[in-house]
């Protein structure tokens, strides 16, 4: 009973020393924080540069960005904590869906994914103005010290780490910072700040309050204890046991850029910390020259290393780097001693590959646990000397994107994918925004860019990525209009109630311009179509002849409204006239069939989806680009602010044609602000590059999904798309010899291998994409069972499982 009793006493004792060991006293601004010793502390969230894709070249060029970022704030006074938090994530991106095909497909994908292990990497940064030296504060023991004057230190304070937080903000651009601050939560106000120190302690997310006390007794909410080589974290829901390696030694002189990316796919959680506090630069060059004297003094040392210290002092003297005092350890956490005993292991042979001599903390543990924090300079229990070069090889904030998956144009991600390198990946067509908050949809200015090109050859499975994509985006409700190519989303479209139609060279097309309603857009639509029809050059009588046909045609009843009706307007006699030239695309005539139908079928009404295929057309000149400006023209009418897609499959095609090429480019600057986009499929990139807006084009294509092609070209990918050498040999070489479903994402700057492994979905796959032989047995289903999905789909599935 007295051992119990005196254990729980140590425990309580330990619970109450804990705070005093955490050195922050209060919050001075919604972004910084005081410490225990006058330090002033502020934070940012760093998403991390995507390096998976990159060339040396930008490697190096970010690498010595950062070098110059931290000789812009070198100084004696500050210091930098860089954490890297890796975590798993595999919270699957909310949405309603309906009880229908895609509805079923997104819980059959959802639950494929239940068990797989994937996990992010978060980095942060913290800086710090160190406060008084203790010389300082001893010389200045005797003046009074009032309220005014310490409200006036704190002004004083933050002023000059604001001003250094901006200096890092702009030069971490590239790699997505953002500083930590406050926010509302149900009438409170709460610190990230707070949230993210104390995750360090408790290794989980809560929300932190704005404490009224100090800030240290708010941090720990879990009961702490520390063994010999191991700490115990108990929480109300679990119990984790942990561990900590730390650097003994460091074997390389030298490192690159991204020296511990190894420890970017461990396959568990950890926190990574370093630290790094300048050293002014004359005590740096004292250091140096000493450490110097020693090792000739010594007799023993190489004529490499003498040598290296030379190279120090002289880009110390010329301020191409700093020093720094630095330290690094690696917390891992575990369920168990012998799953934490695991983990270690792979840990320390990871940290043994990038040149360290790491140990497992034992009677330092608990200083090395609170020195994760901070500012607490003084737990950090084997600080060494280090350049700012070298800090920086080892901090390069390289990162595996994983998306964003709420708060973005239309709200959760599309759909969640995993990475080559096990990391969740979050799938949107529009860019993230660029605030916290996520974008303001109503506010048309706020709306953002989703225009996407993918590209991948016959085989590669784009058509499946393509509507699969659009399946999952049946959550946001939008309005999606077909361009289909060789019927391969034609039953797609019908399993989502959608109506689609062929259209065949010779045979009537159900169009009848018209008998559009008579307004002024469609007025002047009729009288462009007319003209395109004609396709040659107009007197300005002619002109005057059609506008006033027009104008005619809408005075009479609406069932007289017809192609050949305009005919009526026009003088028979001219043999040149626009009579003569546009009577073929009249009943009777060798194009009757096109445009002068008696009704016009397009009805934009119960349902959402619209597809039409235009495979005959596209090597029809004559009628292609006619065609092609009616359905733009009626499909032009649905983007009205409602959430829109146009969906186009082998959109090059199309491109060859000067009408689409200009309305294409139309498209792409016009629709974010309309909230649409529009995705763009296609097999030949060397088609696309061709047409005389191809850059223009490409460069308003913001998401870019390149499927693997074993036969890229570099003038097609590097030269045309602007790929860097080392995407290109993903798409060219590496996604191919993995055998990979999935493609490279590219968005902006982000860059990633994600992987849609949709085996063992036969039956859904048969829907996404069809064949020749599997359309026509949606086509017989349908003609057996009627056109409800519902109904159809189940026969279709059974005729094709009998069929093969």
């Amino acid at each position: 009973m007295m051992a119990a009793h005196m254990q729980t006493q140590r425990i309580a004792g330990a619970e109450q020393d804990l705070p005093k060991r955490i050195p922050y006293t209060a919050m001075v601004s919604p972004h910084n924080l005081r410490c225990a010793g006058g330090a002033v502390l502020t934070c940012f969230k760093i998403g991390g540069v995507a390096h998976e894709a990159a060339d040396d070249e930008d490697l190096q060029a970010w690498h010595d960005s950062l070098c110059g970022l931290l000789r812009n704030i070198a100084g004696g006074d500050v210091a930098l904590w860089v954490h890297m938090i890796r975590e798993p994530r595999t919270q699957y991106p909310p949405g309603v869906f309906d009880d229908d095909f895609a509805g079923r497909l997104n819980e059959r994908y959802k639950a494929s994914l239940t068990g797989t292990q994937m996990m992010v990497n978060t980095h942060y940064l913290s800086l710090l103005v160190r406060g008084e030296p203790k010389a300082l504060k001893f010389l200045s023991r005797g003046k009074k010290k009032t309220v005014q004057s310490l409200f006036e230190k704190i002004d004083e304070d933050n002023e000059r780490i604001d001003d250094l937080a901006a200096t890092v903000m702009a030069g971490l651009a590239r790699h997505g910072p953002r500083r930590l601050g406050t926010y509302e939560h149900n009438g409170a106000v709460f610190s990230e700040t707070l949230e993210f120190l104390a995750y360090l302690v408790n290794g989980a997310w809560s929300r932190i309050a704005l404490p009224k006390g100090r800030v240290s007794y708010c941090l720990p909410w879990s009961r702490l204890s520390f063994g010999h080589e191991q700490f115990e974290c108990r929480q109300p829901e679990r119990t984790q046991v942990g561990a900590l390696l730390a650097v003994n030694e460091y074997l390389t002189e030298t490192t690159e850029p991204g020296h511990l990316n190894v420890l970017l796919s461990l396959p568990f959680p950890f926190v990574l910390t370093q630290s790094f506090s300048l050293i002014a630069k004359t005590k740096a060059q004292a250091a140096l020259a000493k450490q110097q004297r020693l090792l000739i003094n010594a007799e023993d040392a190489s004529r490499s290393q003498v040598e290296g210290i030379s190279a120090a002092l002289d880009d110390l003297a010329a301020n191409r780097v700093a020093f720094g005092e630095h330290h690094l350890s690696l917390a891992v956490r575990a369920a168990n001693t012998r799953e934490l005993n695991d983990r270690i292991a792979i840990a320390r042979s990871s940290l043994a590959e990038t040149g360290f001599v790491v140990v497992r903390e034992d009677v330092c543990l608990e200083a090395a646990f609170l020195a994760q924090l901070p500012g607490n300079w003084k737990e950090r229990p084997r600080p060494a000397p280090i350049s700012s070069r070298n800090f920086i090889g080892f901090s390069s904030f390289h990162n595996y994107p994983h998306g964003r998956m709420l708060g973005n144009q239309w709200g959760p991600a599309v759909t969640l994918l995993k990475t080559v390198s096990g990391t969740p990946f979050y799938f949107n067509f529009h860019i993230p925004p660029s605030s916290r908050k996520g974008v303001d949809e109503k506010d048309v200015d706020d709306r953002v860019p989703g225009h996407t090109l993918l590209l991948g050859p016959t085989g590669s499975g784009k058509t499946v990525i393509q509507t699969f994509m659009l399946a999952q985006c049946e959550k946001y409700r939008p309005t999606v209009f077909t361009f289909d190519k060789d019927h391969g989303q034609e039953i797609f479209i019908r399993a989502m109630g959608g109506k689609y139609s062929s259209l065949r060279n010779g045979e009537p097309t159900g169009f009848n311009p018209c008998a559009m309603p008579d307004t002024a857009a469609n007025r002047t639509h009729l009288e462009q179509l007319v003209r395109k029809c004609i396709e040659s050059e107009l007197s300005p009588m002619q002109e005057r002849e059609i506008a006033e046909s027009v104008a005619g045609l809408y005075r009479l009843p609406w069932e007289q409204r017809r192609f050949s009706t305009l005919l009526q307007f026009y003088d028979p006699t001219d043999p040149s006239g626009v009579y003569a030239r546009f009577r073929k695309w009249c009943q009777g005539g060798a194009l009757g069939w096109v445009f002068d139908n008696e009704q016009d079928t397009i009805a934009f009404d119960g349902t959402r989806y619209y597809g039409y295929d235009t495979t005959e057309f596209l090597d029809n000149d004559e009628i292609l680009t006619p065609t092609v400006m009616y359905l733009f023209h009626r499909m032009d009418q649905l983007i009205d602010g409602r959430r829109f897609i146009l969906n186009m499959d082998e959109f090059w095609k199309m491109l060859a044609d000067p009408y689409f090429e200009e309305k294409a480019l139309d498209a792409v600057k016009t629709y974010r602000k309309r909230n649409a986009f529009a995705l763009f499929g296609t097999q030949s990139p060397a088609d696309v590059l061709r047409s005389q807006y191809s850059r223009q084009l490409i460069d308003q294509l913001v998401t870019q999904l390149y499927l693997p092609n074993p036969k890229a070209t570099r003038e097609d990918y590097i030269d045309g798309f602007k790929l860097t050498e080392r995407e290109y040999q993903l798409i060219r070489h590496d996604m191919v010899e993995q055998n990979l479903r999935g493609f490279l994402f590219k968005q902006g700057a982000n860059a990633a291998v994600c992987e849609l492994n949709l085996r063992g979905f036969d039956d859904e796959l048969a829907v996404l994409s069809g064949t020749a032989a599997t359309v026509e047995l949606a086509q017989r289903a349908i003609a057996q069972a009627g056109e409800e999905p519902e109904a159809w789909l189940p026969l279709f599935q059974q005729l094709r499982r009998g069929r093969s």
